[in-house]
């Protein structure tokens, strides 16, 4: 059964595991969905600070003043847009879409 808080649990896991590795992230750059209080709660407990998108579409944001102040959170952002405009660049005109086809071999096939 699908909770919607699959991707959440994922990256919560992925800056765990960095730190089981010897990395220990300052920061974590995400888009809007990433902005609810659990994510926020648990990347703060974690000792990271959540660069989320703020989500304020009919709801009060989960990303307050403490992170949006300083100058690092919106150099954060400003890097996330340059990167989803590459990746819209890939699908739309680059020809960087979804396959129809499963595995591999039938995925080349298909280029």
């Amino acid at each position: 059964m699908a909770s919607g808080t699959a991707e959440h649990e994922a990256a919560l896991d992925l800056v765990d595991e960095s730190c089981g590795l010897g990395f220990h992230p300052k920061t974590l750059a995400a888009d809007k969905n990433y902005d609810t209080r659990h994510c926020v709660g648990e990347l703060r407990q974690r000792g990271v600070t959540p660069h989320a998108a703020q989500n304020n579409s009919g709801r009060r944001s989960a990303i307050d003043r403490r992170t949006t102040r300083h100058a690092g959170y919106g150099v954060s952002q400003h890097f996330r847009k340059r990167v989803e405009e590459i990746i819209g660049w890939m699908k739309t005109i680059g020809g960087f879409r979804r396959t129809r086809f499963r595995g591999l071999a039938r995925t080349q096939l298909a280029g």
